[in-house]
């Protein structure tokens, strides 16, 4: 028995994490002229019924995925502070997260020059603000909270003086 543990334990322990990280997030998509944005959007009562704040989380500069990275597998290798924000995160709140332009959530793109310089502060400033003017224009929050780790923290007041002045 405690070869077959040993041996089949971190086989169920990959199922289990992949099919379970970010489960209650909608993964939804903006084409923005030749581009993409990816957005990953969650409510998180019991009801699926929308709360009455939203909390937008903006992760920092790491060459991958604001989720993290996903292996060819489906399963997650690495995992941004997003997760754990998820994770303990009161479900009075629904959360939003826009991705970083032109990336698949899980992408790990720390070997494609390309897509490295095209991740530039300002291209996230962009994608952030198109992503959350989209998305209040279909839905309606009493209260709306911008949290924001690392870069995502510095882009923060760029951000919002960017939505700010939108109905």
């Amino acid at each position: 028995m405690k070869i077959f543990l040993i041996k089949y334990l971190p086989l169920f322990f990959l199922l289990f994490l992949s099919s379970c990280l970010y489960d209650n997030f909608t993964v939804s998509t903006l084409k923005v002229d030749d581009n993409f944005i990816n957005y990953y959007y969650a409510r998180r009562n019991k009801d699926k019924l929308p709360n009455k704040s939203l909390i937008i989380y903006l992760d920092g500069s790491a060459y991958c995925s604001t989720l993290g990275i996903m292996s060819s597998y489906n399963s997650w290798e690495a995992l941004t502070l997003a997760n754990q924000f998820n994770e303990e995160l009161s479900d009075k709140y629904d959360m939003l997260i826009p991705e970083k332009m032109n990336i698949n959530m899980g992408e790990d793109f720390a070997g494609d020059s390309l897509k490295s310089h095209a991740n530039t502060l300002t291209n996230r400033i962009y994608a952030s603000v198109i992503v959350i003017d989209s998305f209040l224009n279909k839905a309606s929050y009493e209260n709306i909270y911008l949290v924001g780790y690392s870069e995502g923290g510095l882009i923060i007041p760029r951000v919002y003086n960017n939505i700010k002045t939108k109905e």
